[in-house]
């Protein structure tokens, strides 16, 4: 049994120093106060999203795996492994720490082949620990990957997760599932009880083709909207925004933070009572 205190200032007693402290110390009290995943803001915070040919981008951004920040300061380009003539896999996107390199970073981990795959699974030893940003389904034949070959794994707590801030993160692999079902199940015992359209669900996901677009009419979207009665959630690449993150000015939603990558994905949803 021993009893660690951490940190103190050394004092030099004779030729050493009485308080020595390393890396592994300096991590292991950072990880008790912010917990793994990749940093909130902003949404496209390591992002994988496709670029050409085989070719994913891993946008900028930080994470944070037990104690050790990786910082990527621009779009990194990465290429998938051809696809097998017969058949499909499925690659998995991560970023790591290997403690024997002492280095952290991004790479494609490549999937086993069979008619219905599934993802490699992660790597968390004492000298390599991985957290998924995506995974991407390489289908037989293909010569390309497509927006709709990726799925991002960044909201899934047991995958990755995101960093919010001083002790843990938020949980968001059922956050959305949840708040789905709850809405679903009150909506079906009251819908009996109101008019058909007291209550209506309207959505539109508009994919930026520009850098920095920030600005988007909701009500040419979705001319269903009445800005004065209804409901208007914002989501980025599936992040629900806060109100302190965008404006909406008569329909015009502008963001706080423009969006910097085209092929993000921003969806509008309105919740509408049918009443003027």
């Amino acid at each position: 049994m021993a009893i660690n205190s951490y940190f103190f200032n050394a004092v030099k007693v004779g030729d050493e120093y009485d308080r020595v402290y390393d890396a592994n110390d300096f991590t292991s009290y950072l990880n008790l106060l912010v917990g793994n995943g990749v940093f909130a803001n902003p949404s496209t915070t390591l992002q994988v999203r496709a670029s050409s040919g085989m070719d994913v981008i891993v946008g900028a951004g930080s994470g944070w795996i037990n104690g050790l920040k990786m910082e990527n300061t621009a779009d990194l380009t990465l290429t998938v492994s051809a696809a097998d003539s017969v058949l499909n896999r499925i690659d998995r996107v991560v970023f790591y720490a290997d403690y024997t390199a002492r280095e952290m970073g991004i790479e494609i981990i490549k999937g086993a082949l069979a008619q219905n795959p599934q993802a490699p699974a992660l790597t968390r030893t004492a000298s390599r620990y991985e957290l998924a940003l995506a995974d991407i389904y390489v289908a037989k034949l293909a010569t390309s990957i497509s927006a709709s070959n990726i799925t991002d794994r960044r909201q899934d707590s047991n995958l990755c997760g995101i960093v919010t801030g001083l002790i843990d993160q938020i949980d968001t692999t059922t956050l959305f599932t949840q708040f789905t079902s709850q809405f679903n199940e009150w909506f079906e015992d009251i819908k009996d009880q109101i008019k058909p359209k007291l209550l209506t669900q309207y959505a539109y996901t508009h994919t930026t083709a520009e850098t920095n677009e920030d600005t988007f009419d909701v009500t040419t979207l979705i001319p269903e909207y009445s800005i004065s009665t209804d409901i208007l959630d914002v989501y980025i690449s599936g992040l629900l925004l806060t109100e302190d993150e965008f404006t909406n000015v008569n329909g015009t939603v502008t963001l706080n933070v423009p969006i910097t990558h085209p092929g993000t994905e921003v969806t509008f949803v309105v919740y509408s009572n049918g009443m003027e």
